[in-house]
């Protein structure tokens, strides 16, 4: 295994470790779920962060809209004994998913282009060869992850 493979692995297993430790957001945010369940009223938070109330709550709303920066969102939690976590996680839950959703995609585009061209010699395969060369194609793909994968064709 090359050293490239060894580190794209490694990367993988780091990115599904996280999903399975990272829960969604409340519907409150974090912002005020963390305040409240510490008993820390919005005055409070606000007097910690030298600001009105009327901003805590301007940065509780920003969380919700997803608006808030990054560097707010660390200063709040830091007044509040807290850290953020940042994380990117597959909406899919696996990495792997991801990958395969991506290679099914591009060999079905480069499928249908070769079957169009097959199709004008007289030549296009069955719906059951198709499927059959699509998934060889997908198990390629990912074999070899090609660095054109992500490109559209």
């Amino acid at each position: 295994m090359s050293v490239r493979e060894t580190a794209r692995l490694q990367s993988r297993k780091k990115v599904n470790a996280n999903v399975d430790a990272l829960g969604a957001r409340p519907p409150a945010g974090w912002i005020t779920t963390v305040r409240q369940a510490l008993g820390i009223s919005g005055a409070q938070l606000a007097r910690r962060l030298g600001v009105t109330r009327a901003a805590v709550y301007r940065s509780e709303q920003a969380e919700r809209d997803g608006s808030i920066t990054l560097n707010r969102l660390q200063e709040i939690a830091g007044k509040m004994g807290c850290r953020v976590v940042y994380a990117l996680v597959p909406e899919t839950g696996r990495i792997e998913t991801v990958l395969q959703a991506q290679a099914r995609y591009k060999a079905e585009q480069l499928l249908q282009r070769a079957n169009t061209h097959m199709s004008l010699e007289a030549q296009a395969l069955s719906s059951k060869e198709l499927a059959t060369q699509r998934e060889l194609l997908v198990q390629e793909l990912l074999r070899d992850l090609p660095t054109d994968l992500w490109d559209t064709p």
